[in-house]
């Protein structure tokens, strides 16, 4: 004989697996309930699915599952999902996800926050990123450095990083500051490019050939 379920008494099974397995979680060593928090998580969000008329208390008992679960990413998805920003915010911190941070920071048109942040937490690149696209919006931010300002600043942290260097000095307004930044990080092939663009060509044959003594 066949059993039928209503989508309610889907929806009630479900719910009830989830904070079955909540309450097991609480009681188990860490590495268990790491398992049964995400496992509680993915119960409560079918139980979510399986209603007619869905409920975000079931999301946000999903979003504190994964807390717990340390998958805090996924979470402030989901805390983003149902508006609570904050929360999101806080998830992401945990994640070290500052971009993500810092969009939060930038909905809320807290400009100035959101580039502060990137930079303190070493995301300097983006930052600079972040204050040229909000210069072609129109948002200019009074007593802020500027992006080349930002660019000169964070060229010690991206001496080891060729692509990432070559990405900062873009912004560097001044030609002859890039030259003199890429010879002090023994990046003289792309020095000498910018020095032949100039017409300087004696000035770029002689950082050439200091690169092949470098080299060997």
């Amino acid at each position: 004989m066949k059993c039928y379920y209503k989508a309610g008494d889907k929806h009630l099974e479900m719910e009830a697996k989830a904070f079955s397995l909540v309450k097991k979680a609480q009681n188990s060593n860490k590495g268990e309930s790491l398992k049964l928090y995400s496992m509680a998580a993915i119960a409560f969000l079918d139980s979510d699915e399986l209603k007619h008329d869905p409920s975000k208390d079931h999301i946000l008992y999903a979003a504190k599952c994964l807390l717990n679960a340390s998958n805090h990413s996924t979470a402030a998805e989901l805390y983003q999902l149902l508006g609570k920003h904050d929360h999101a915010f806080k998830a992401y911190a945990k994640a070290r996800d500052y971009i993500s941070c810092a969009e939060i920071l930038e909905m809320q048109k807290r400009y100035k926050e959101a580039i502060s942040l990137l930079i303190d937490k070493n995301c300097r690149l983006e930052a600079i990123e972040k204050l040229v696209e909000y210069r072609s919006n129109g948002i200019v931010l009074d007593t802020f450095p500027s992006a080349s300002q930002i660019a000169e600043q964070s060229v010690e942290c991206y001496v080891s990083d060729t692509h990432k260097l070559k990405s900062i000095l873009q912004h560097v307004t001044s030609k002859a500051k890039c030259i003199a930044f890429y010879k002090k990080c023994r990046c003289y092939q792309e020095a000498s490019e910018l020095l032949v663009q100039q017409g300087k060509l004696n000035l770029a044959f002689r950082l050439l050939k200091a690169q092949q003594m470098y080299d060997h």
